[in-house]
């Protein structure tokens, strides 16, 4: 069938085959001149840049008549342009005064584009590619549809959360993940710069912008759903049940891991040289882009690239591996010999950050050679990297060899760094094995007959060559290097940060302000009790196999924030704070749970089991062997809610 106007959409191949199609609709900006095009799909944008908006429509005019430009575009591909979709829009901030107001300014006018006998009308914001651009680019209108997104998503979630019948906690935490912080965070790295508190040196602060305040309304809200916890829950209590950080560090989370994206773009991606020229901090007129390099230290010259392609689909690998089922299996294989020589290798890191790798070579039983490798601190290098960088070190040292021998076999104890050895994919240092590949070629044009395998050592099993391995990776963990002329060209300077480690490093400081942050809370010494480890995501841990009736409850009793009449009093909800059954006393959570006398009989039932120095308020409300018991007598006391229907069922046909 012959298509006559764009590409055939029923094919997979559409999406590739459309930016071919309209390549030349994008390739008729000129950048020397402050021209610029931008498209994704069938969505296209021309910007110009000039001293007065009069002078940018008449290059935006030119971009679309010029011989090469738009208009002839759609002509010579009988692709008509849906101009009511048209928006112009001029991009500035800078004001006129205000005729009212001496001290006052406002908005300086837009004039309209003119393009033949069509008239684009300015605005003063456009959608485009998900982002309500505006021209100031203060991005306040795309903030505001961000927050009502994600207001509408948690009520979405609202009518799946019920306290007494809805979703699990953990599939409720989930679902805010995946569907309310992606629509509502949606490309934050742009429009929301990234949280700064008042001094970067303390755990806790006033972020920069109101707005941040409003967005964790709703991530409160949908906490509220995660827990089931009451309204007048605190936010850091109900942050720290739910395993959520706060927002103002999620916001970070979110524009670290974009801006390590950015910084581990290969040199040929269109936007690696605007990376590289953000390195540098101005004063003025900072972008997204400069903040996000700036507050997260990040640069794209020290940082491995990752590329979006490295092999041909229809690439082998020539070095055989093996990795055997159980770790016995693995042994008996290493007992068997079965080679005329022998390389161990293997990575390390240090809890105090070095991370080193080593390969040794044997012969007839014994160390021949050794090379090792201190690679640097654990918050730019991982144990992976260093075991791709011990194959490479076992390689090289094959190459002295490679005339004198006709088979050998490399010692790897880390599975996963053998099998990258045969993928194809890109990944955090890929280039190593890549460097990998090479050397191995290079052992081929050496021997053309060696076969070349990497066989699962397993570790700490007693294996001599393994374990000295181990013993040479964790002195170069310390810092101890073989000489540089004797390494891998590659290894003869430093290594690039490894994205991974990297990540995990930003991850670890976000945590460890989360931590910081928490404990300036009045209620942390109380949480401490019940979760020594907290922040943490224990509490969702207990309650991944209980009702969502059942961790309301539980959230209710561990933060004090329950249905009983202290706190009822306390929120001006009961006329008394009282037990109801003891005048006298207070009705606390550990009144109700340990003391109240009215509930003796129902406490014996369900606690007999439990050891009598276990029957402590911190045990029943943390210990996951005892909550089933807690919450078997708070339902029979129907004090705080009634019976489960199953046990309501039970009792009917016992009646009858």
């Amino acid at each position: 069938m012959r298509i006559s106007n764009g590409i055939d959409q029923g094919c997979p191949l559409s999406g590739l085959l459309f930016a071919f199609y309209n390549a030349s609709l994008l390739d008729t900006a000129q950048p020397d001149n402050d021209e610029l095009a931008l498209g994704f799909v069938d969505d296209t944008g021309y910007f110009a840049a000039g001293s007065t908006f009069d002078e940018a429509n008449h290059t935006l005019e030119d971009m679309i008549n010029r011989s090469d430009g738009a208009a002839q575009w759609a002509l010579s591909h009988n692709s008509h342009f849906e101009h009511s979709k048209d928006a112009l829009i001029g991009f500035s901030r800078r004001r006129s005064p205000n005729p009212d107001g001496p001290t006052k300014t406002i908005r300086t006018t837009r004039p309209s584009l003119e393009i033949g006998e069509l008239t684009v009308t300015p605005t003063d914001h456009h959608r485009f590619l998900g982002i309500l651009v505006d021209e100031e680019l203060r991005f306040k209108e795309h903030s505001a549809a961000a927050l009502a997104k994600g207001t509408q998503a948690v009520q979405q979630l609202r009518r799946l959360c019920k306290p007494a019948s809805g979703i699990a906690p953990s599939l409720t935490r989930q679902l805010y993940s995946a569907t309310v912080v992606s629509k509502m965070l949606y490309a934050a790295d742009i429009w929301i710069p990234p949280i700064r508190t008042s001094n970067e040196d303390e755990p806790i602060g006033k972020p920069r912008t109101g707005f941040t305040n409003k967005l964790a309304r709703v991530q409160r809200s949908a906490a509220l759903l995660i827990t089931g916890a009451m309204p007048s829950t605190p936010n850091d209590s109900l942050n720290a049940h739910a395993d959520l950080l706060p927002l103002d560090l999620l916001i970070n989370k979110i524009t670290a891991r974009a801006t390590l994206r950015l910084v581990t773009l290969p040199p040929r991606h269109p936007l690696a040289p605007r990376v590289r020229r953000a390195t540098h901090y101005p004063k003025h007129h900072r972008s997204p882009l400069h903040e996000l390099l700036n507050t997260f230290q990040l640069s794209p010259h020290s940082s491995e690239k990752i590329e979006p392609v490295r092999l041909s689909p229809k690439w082998t690998s020539d070095i055989s591996t093996t990795i055997a089922t159980l770790k016995k299996e693995a042994i008996k294989q290493v007992n068997q010999g079965g080679a005329d020589a022998y390389i161990y290798t293997d990575g390390s890191a240090l809890e105090d950050g070095g991370v080193g790798a080593s390969a040794v070579l044997c012969r007839q039983g014994r160390p021949n050679k050794i090379l090792k490798i201190h690679l640097g601190d654990k918050s730019k290098h991982t144990v992976y990297e260093a075991e791709l960088v011990g194959i490479l070190l076992a390689i090289h040292l094959l190459i002295t060899i490679a005339t004198q021998i006709s088979s050998v076999l490399l010692g790897v104890d880390n599975q996963a760094a053998i099998i990258t050895t045969k993928k194809i994919t890109s990944g955090p240092a890929h280039y190593i094995a890549d460097e990998i590949h090479k050397a191995r070629r290079r052992v081929r044009r050496l021997n053309p007959d060696l076969g070349v395998g990497i066989r699962w050592t397993p570790g700490h099993v007693g294996i001599q060559g393994n374990e000295m391995a181990d013993a040479e990776a964790k002195k170069a963990a310390l810092g101890e290097s073989s000489p540089t002329q004797l390494l891998p060209t590659l290894l003869r300077k430093p290594l690039p940060d490894n994205r991974s480690a990297v990540s995990q490093d930003i991850l670890t400081r976000i945590k460890r302000r989360n931590a910081e942050r928490l404990k300036l809370s009045p209620r942390y010494a109380k949480l401490l009790k019940l979760d020594p480890k907290a922040p943490s995501g224990n509490f969702m841990k207990m309650v991944r196999n209980h009702s969502k009736r059942d961790s309301a409850i539980l959230m209710y009793l561990r933060t004090g924030h329950a249905p009983l009449n202290k706190h009822l009093f306390h929120i001006g909800k009961s006329d008394t704070p009282c037990c109801p059954h003891c005048p006298r006393s207070d009705e606390t959570v550990f009144h109700f749970l340990v003391e109240c006398p009215e509930h003796d009989n129902i406490r014996r039932q369900f606690w007999d089991k439990i050891p009598v120095r276990s029957r402590n308020i911190i045990n029943l409300l943390s210990n996951p062997k005892m909550t089933k018991a807690t919450l078997d007598f708070i339902y029979h006391t129907k004090r705080i809610y009634a019976p489960r229907a199953s046990q309501t069922r039970t009792r009917a046909k016992a009646s009858s």
